[in-house]
């Protein structure tokens, strides 16, 4: 297809193709838009076919738009490869082909399956992916370029269930009520990775993170339960870990601090019942406020030769001596170096939200900060009190941005333009998502 032309595949039309053949677009459309009863099928034309026996289709859009609604794509190389402006994939799977969805464009990826595909089920840039999901793949869901977020998706049983290119993991995406579960690798993070309310169940590794630049991971009001090696392994640069359930994982968290400068957080966790409840391999940054307990062999493990202060974390002991007991270091080793974690903390854990309201179970240091009022009418009043300089996003149930505003501390926001629901905030600063919560517009 040739410049401002634009094929339309009525619904029902199965489209065969040989081995190595391809259907290309330049600067031109494909609109197939089957339905629910009667889809659109892309497949081979092989007696047995296998997966990349014919190449796929490629997109080369320009600014004409592609759309796909309820189509297959089976045995392709790539499925589609490519983009246009704002290619929009719905109700669409992808499955037994080489690699998935393969686009180079702003999409809209929605309610679609990418299953068995070799190497990986779908690649985006700066692209939203909703409501879909990801199963035995090599990468279930891949990102390698900022500006992808991904939303109320189930990810299992792929070698690696968000990851980026090869041994470089991914990059630019935040991920917002997803099922990352049974895979290999539940995320193999690397820059500016994001993991807000997600549950990570049931991997070989649930959340791995890559050093290599600053802006790193932050995990957030998430559950990492049952991963066999370790819950979640961070290398430092930009890394935060708050509010999470860290639970019945081999290791709850390794830390391997190795560069200074960038700041690690790990604060307002509850680690509990893993084998190892948090493994320190180097001298750690910010570490409080966690509730660390019941662990199956120690609460809290350091093999580094330096000592060190870790404060205001709770063991759920009553003294130095029964909480020396719970925690390896140079009295267990001659070789290691000593970890102070005097004093103890039986008040700042508790207020580690509930995973599912948001809120918290006990007032937070930072108690001076308001919203009000809940329900909002139609002005919403935001007091920062001790939080940095910030910005406030809401986002509707579908996980759609509805409103973002930038403010020093205090504001008033306008919310007449607002439908009446309830909607999910977060409040950020320069290290991420620092507070959420839940809003009611009347």
């Amino acid at each position: 297809m040739f410049p401002s032309y634009t094929l339309t595949i009525e619904p029902g039309v199965i489209v065969k193709f040989d081995a190595n053949m391809l259907i290309e677009l330049r600067q031109a459309a494909l609109v197939a838009m089957g339905t629910a009863s009667d889809s659109i099928t892309f497949t081979s034309n092989s007696i047995i076919p296998t997966p990349g026996v014919f190449v796929g289709l490629i997109l080369n859009g320009g600014s004409m738009k592609s759309k796909f609604n309820y189509c297959n794509f089976r045995y392709a190389f790539t499925g589609i490869t490519g983009g246009g402006d704002s290619i929009i994939v719905k109700n669409s799977d992808f499955s037994f082909n080489t690699y998935g969805y393969w686009g180079g464009t702003p999409a809209i990826l929605d309610s679609s399956n990418f299953a068995h595909n070799v190497t990986f089920g779908a690649s985006f840039v700066n692209s939203t992916v909703n409501y879909c999901t990801a199963s035995y793949n090599g990468v279930g869901l891949r990102s390698s370029t900022n500006g992808n977020r991904i939303n109320h998706c189930i990810i299992n049983n792929n070698q690696t269930g968000i990851g980026g290119d090869g041994s470089l993991g991914a990059q630019g995406f935040s991920a917002h009520h997803c099922s990352i579960n049974y895979n290999q690798t539940g995320v193999d993070a690397a820059m500016s990775c994001r993991v807000y309310n997600c549950n990570v169940i049931g991997n070989q590794t649930g959340i791995k993170a890559t050093y290599i630049l600053q802006d790193g991971l932050v995990v957030n009001n998430t559950i990492i339960d049952s991963n066999a090696v370790v819950g979640i392994n961070i290398s430092n640069r930009g890394d935060s870990i708050y509010s999470c359930q860290i639970k019945f994982n081999g290791v709850g968290i390794i830390d391997n601090n190795i560069d200074n400068f960038w700041q690690t957080y790990i604060t307002k966790n509850a680690i509990e019942n893993n084998a190892i409840g948090l493994e320190l391999l180097n001298t750690p940054d910010n570490i409080s406020c966690n509730k660390i307990c019941n662990n199956i062999s120690y609460d809290l493990k350091y093999t580094g030769n330096t000592s060190f202060s870790l404060p205001n974390n709770y063991f759920c002991t009553p003294d130095s001596a029964s909480t020396a007991a719970v925690v390896y270091d140079g009295y267990d080793n001659i070789n290691l170096g000593l970890l102070n974690f005097m004093p103890l903390d039986n008040v700042c854990y508790l207020t580690i939200p509930d995973i599912n309201t948001g809120v918290s179970s006990h007032d937070s240091p930072f108690s001076s900060f308001n919203i009000y009022p809940n329900p909002i009418t139609n002005v919403l009043n935001i007091n920062l009190g001790n939080y940095e300089p910030t910005e406030i996003i809401l986002y509707d149930l579908s996980s759609r941005k509805v409103l973002q505003v930038t403010f020093t501390n205090t504001t008033t926001i306008n919310t007449e333009q607002l439908a009446k629901g309830m909607y999910l905030y977060e409040l950020r600063n320069k290290n991420g998502v620092i507070k959420n919560g839940k809003v009611i517009k009347q």
